[in-house]
């Protein structure tokens, strides 16, 4: 039986952010989010997502940090339009209390065309051993391809990964040949596979039929709705880490409870057609495109 606890890494944007589609709490409370760090750490679970974009979340994991006894590893990225990764960065171990970091990445592309020498200052802080790992955080493929043919050597890519968006899924085994850690998010396309199809907007009505098979599928196994896009990403052998957004404690409960349940339906899990379910239309896979 493999360890997918290890592979779970956890999304902190909500500790700092109303964020979410389905999201009808608002930002975790402090008091909650230390109960999600301590459940965290002692399944296994060693690593925090976060970033200057985040609202408080830096400092909401800094604040906790400096008292509670863990040992996490943390990924934080650049703010969009900044000229300095090093002030940045400062700014960043600042809030979370930290002397380094696991991984700095660039959070928006467009800066990285716009002013290439940011890469450099990054390699000066990994050179600096303030960060351990550099790399991109990346929406398209051929942002990927870019770097590809520009030969920018970096540690780490952060990306979407779920059972519509497969999108990066063709670069996967060269980015393990080049030994590059595949961190994925928006594994639940901010909550839109969990929500009740009766409450899903008019926006998402081409992909109406998907999402009513996906509830279909889970209702079928006795199942939560969080189950197959969750199994779906971790079962991944290429994937280094499956990022998790949560609302509250009661996610990560569900969460491990999930993996725990995993084996006993993986031979049910294997005989569904993830295929037809792919997602081509990138007003539906990209959360920022998406109409009010």
């Amino acid at each position: 039986m493999q360890n997918y606890t290890k592979k779970i890494g956890i999304g902190t944007v909500q500790f700092g952010l109303d964020y979410g589609i389905a999201n009808e709490r608002g930002r975790v409370p402090m008091s909650e989010v230390i109960e999600i760090l301590d459940l965290a750490q002692s399944s296994g679970i060693s690593l925090l997502d976060t970033a200057r974009a985040y609202g408080e979340s830096e400092n909401v994991l800094g604040q906790i940090l400096k008292v509670q006894n863990a040992d996490f590893q943390i990924i934080s990225k650049m703010a969009a339009q900044s000229v300095s990764p090093k002030k940045d960065l400062e700014t960043s171990l600042l809030a979370l209390g930290c002397k380094k970091l696991y991984a700095y990445l660039l959070h928006d592309f467009n800066d990285f065309e716009k002013n290439p020498t940011l890469w450099q200052q990054m390699q000066d802080l990994k050179t600096s051993k303030q960060v351990e790992k550099i790399g991109f955080s990346l929406y398209y493929p051929q942002q990927l391809e870019q770097l590809f043919e520009q030969k920018i050597d970096f540690d780490l890519l952060q990306i979407p990964y779920n059972i519509f968006d497969r999108r990066f899924e063709p670069y996967f085994e060269k980015l393990k040949t080049k030994e590059i850690e595949i961190h994925v998010r928006s594994v639940f396309l901010q909550g839109l596979f969990l929500m009740p199809l009766e409450k899903i907007a008019p926006h998402f009505a081409t992909v109406n039929k998907k999402l009513a098979n996906l509830a279909a599928l889970a209702k079928e196994a006795g199942i939560s709705k969080a189950a197959l896009p969750l199994w779906f990403a971790l079962q991944n052998p290429h994937l280094d880490k499956v990022l998790l957004g949560l609302s509250g404690i009661a996610d990560l409960k569900q969460n491990l409870q999930l993996i725990e349940t995993f084996d006993t339906h993986k031979t049910w899990f294997k005989s569904i057609d993830f295929n037809s379910l792919q997602e081509q239309n990138e007003d539906i896979i990209l959360p920022f495109r998406w109409k009010n």
